[in-house]
């Protein structure tokens, strides 16, 4: 298997892929690193019995700029506590499955592939999907929960929790659920934001991308390699393919292998 990183998806989206490899050429393979961000993800913990749960759309900003929620229903089994994790981001896949690997469309043809050795020497790890409905029952989430009740939360939990667990797909009920309510102020004026998770469509496999993840300290804000770390470069046309080729040969002293991407 190996570590694949996409790059600048958002720009293969937007149809220019000269300005993806110009990007990738200038911030990746011209400095040989890749860059951390911190990424949304959540962190679940199981509810009480009976507990309450305050709809987000129903937030309204009051006169002191705090918030009223005044719809209220039976709380979900599990609260998803969204939180940032600092990451680089790939996919862990053979060489033979990204021809197949229907995420391309989300994140483009533009991608590098890493040796074993630099997946052992970095620690990226697999992520682990979760069926929302198992959450409630899963042992991990029920010790996490444990320990915060207990007012020691088992903080080796909650990484592993937060950092290398995601859910299947994005079913429609967590947008309703777990939307972010923001106050924002703009020139002195005061004004609330709901914010739902927009970032993939409802119904979004998650586990059809087979994520790794590196997850850095967040003063970390680049991650370097050596070109022997590159298995393979991915090409979206064949133009960026001579164009990452004729970049490497003069920025690099070896030169990995760059494919059309399948």
């Amino acid at each position: 298997m190996a570590l694949v990183h996409f790059c600048f998806g958002s720009d293969s989206r937007d149809g220019d892929i000269d300005k993806q490899v110009e990007k990738a050429c200038a911030l990746i393979l011209g400095p040989k690193r890749l860059k951390a961000s911190s990424c949304p993800e959540f962190l679940p913990t199981t509810n009480n019995s009976g507990a309450l749960f305050a709809r987000p759309s129903s937030a309204k900003l009051q006169a002191d700029v705090s918030i009223d929620l005044d719809d209220w229903t039976s709380s979900p089994p599990v609260t998803l506590l969204p939180m940032g994790v600092h990451m680089i981001c790939f996919a862990n896949l053979s060489l033979n499955q990204i021809k197949n690997w229907n995420c391309k469309e989300h994140y483009g043809r533009l991608a590098i592939a890493f040796t074993d050795q630099f997946r052992a020497r970095v620690g990226a790890k697999n992520v682990c999907y979760y069926n929302w409905l198992d959450l409630p029952h899963d042992p991990k989430v029920v010790a996490y929960t444990q320990s915060v009740r207990a007012q020691n939360p088992d903080r080796c939990l909650e990484s592993e929790l937060l950092s290398y667990r995601k859910p299947l797909k994005l079913w429609r009920a967590f947008k309703e659920y777990f939307s972010v309510i923001s106050v924002q102020n703009t020139n002195g004026i005061p004004s609330l934001e709901v914010l739902p998770y927009s970032r993939y469509p409802t119904g979004y496999e998650f586990v059809k991308e087979c994520e790794a993840r590196i997850v850095l300290e967040a003063d970390a804000e680049f991650l370097s390699f050596l070109p022997t770390d590159v298995l393979k470069i991915y090409a979206p046309t064949e133009k960026a393919r001579v164009d990452i080729e004729t970049y490497l040969k003069t920025h690099w002293d070896w030169q990995p292998p760059v494919e059309l991407c399948p």
